[in-house]
């Protein structure tokens, strides 16, 4: 019997000992996992759309002859392939105006629950007309529209590229009269860069941006900038003032949302093609940590060789309809956009903070850093501690509840393939969510720390909690 009590009594005794030890193990989890929804979709679209017809082109890049038509299965492909890619607005062909390629490009797109962009010289040029009375002009803009106001996929008008700063306001009346017709699709144009000759934007980059706020007030601010360089030497480089734009346009306009163009080919003298996912996704995380609500992609189908004043490599899709290995890139950073969404959409940006990584080799400088000035945040209340291997940029978020978020990007060129293991320590924290490749998971934290290692051009999306 004493036998019997000594064996209970040792028994129980492990199993407290045991439970004292997994208590131990267990962090105490002060708040719930959130579970974020949103019915916004992350704005992905591309420059060049699907054209009516091959065409062949002479050793000069210059288009030769009127090509072969698509036929409808092949045009119908090509739009599901723009689908699986994760785009979900599309552009017309290149050179594409003619009011029956727009009603074969809204039904193709309309099938596969795209939004199409559409260009049509004639219905711009009644936008614009200054001669008619304003009751002839409106009614033949409805008129010219009746065939596309007629598909859900008609998302608006691509109205101009890059137009210099005297040129905004003659936009103007345009924009009215196209508001009063066509409700809340996109009246589209698209701004220069920050490095833009003096003479098309003045002095001051932040003026021409106003410009266009002030004139059109779009509720977006779309621009091109391209990062991806290649020097006389052949070495791989970003441009240094690649996050510069990004800031220029989140300070003019500060309410708007903004969209930019992210290079999927190679054109001129010294920029290059993509080569790697890491290309495609380094582009879009960085932006992504700017708070942008939209990219797209220069360009998807291949334009001429040649346009007469640029010399241009191949896109997405290569000029006999073929896909190149840059689809399959760019459809991988698109996927991994769209699996953060709902996430992303219940986040406002609040800064950025930039970090220069402990084995920079540029004396402690970044050259894309150095321009930052709009809320760059030197400390953050929740991170006690950061240390990482390669420079990172750190886009800041805060939820409604009040929740901190943290869009971390290996800020390194791509195809320098270098890690950066991330060492975080944060206040308040046993576990976080961590969005990478556009999967969500809950990981515990260690005394507060999160440590992890990226590979070039990824960015994670890391929200502490408590």
């Amino acid at each position: 019997m004493k036998r019997r009590i000594i064996s209970f009594v040792l028994l129980v005794m492990l199993v407290f000992s045991l439970a004292a030890c997994n208590n131990k193990k267990k962090p105490q989890y002060g708040e719930e996992v959130p579970t974020y929804v949103s019915d916004k979709e992350y704005h992905i679209g591309m420059w060049v759309g699907v054209p009516n017809a091959i065409r062949e082109y002479d050793e000069n890049g210059y288009a030769i002859g009127d090509g072969r038509t698509l036929t409808d299965e092949e045009f119908d492909n090509h739009y599901k392939l723009i689908k699986e890619a994760g785009f979900n607005y599309v552009d017309s062909g290149y050179g594409e105006y003619a009011p029956s390629y727009n009603v074969r490009a809204l039904k193709a797109a309309q099938k596969y629950g795209l939004n199409q962009y559409i260009g049509d010289l004639n219905l711009s040029s009644w936008l614009m007309n200054d001669v008619q009375d304003e009751d002839v002009v409106l009614q033949k803009i409805e008129e010219l529209s009746a065939d596309y106001m007629q598909y859900s996929s008609f998302a608006g008008l691509r109205i101009r590229d890059e137009p210099a700063f005297h040129e905004i306001e003659g936009y103007q009346i345009a924009k009215e009269r196209f508001d009063k017709v066509f409700g809340d699709r996109t009246f589209y144009i698209n701004l220069l860069p920050v490095i833009a000759s003096t003479s098309s934007i003045t002095s001051d980059y932040k003026s021409y941006i106003k410009e266009y706020v002030k004139k059109i007030n779009t509720p977006y601010v779309s621009y091109d900038h391209y990062a991806l360089k290649t020097d006389a030497r052949n070495n791989n480089y970003v441009l240094e003032n690649f996050l510069y734009n990004i800031e220029l346009v989140k300070e003019a306009a500060p309410d708007k949302e903004v969209w930019t163009f992210l290079q999927s080919i190679g054109y001129g003298s010294s920029n290059r093609s993509i080569e790697s996912v890491a290309d495609a996704t380094f582009q879009a995380y960085s932006f992504m940590a700017y708070g942008g609500e939209g990219i797209q992609w220069f360009c998807y189908w291949s334009p001429p060789g040649f346009d007469g004043a640029t010399t241009f490599k191949e896109g997405c899709i290569a000029r006999d309809g073929s896909t190149t290995p840059a689809y399959d890139y760019v459809k991988t950073a698109n996927l991994e956009i769209r699996g953060l969404e709902d996430i992303y959409f219940n986040f406002d940006w609040q800064g950025v903070m930039p970090i220069i990584g402990v084995e920079n080799d540029e004396g402690g400088e970044n050259s894309n850093f150095s321009y930052l000035e709009y809320k760059v945040l030197r400390s953050h209340e929740r991170i006690k501690s950061i240390r990482t291997q390669q420079d990172t940029l750190t886009g800041v978020f805060k939820d409604a509840q009040g929740r901190d978020g943290f869009m971390i990007v290996n800020f390194t060129e791509p195809s320098a393939k270098l890690d950066n293991k991330v060492e975080i320590e944060f206040n308040n924290a046993t576990r976080a969510i961590v969005v990478k490749k556009g999967v969500q998971e809950v990981v515990d934290t260690v005394d507060g720390k999160l440590t992890f290692t990226m590979d070039e051009g990824e960015g994670y999306f890391v929200i502490p909690l408590k």
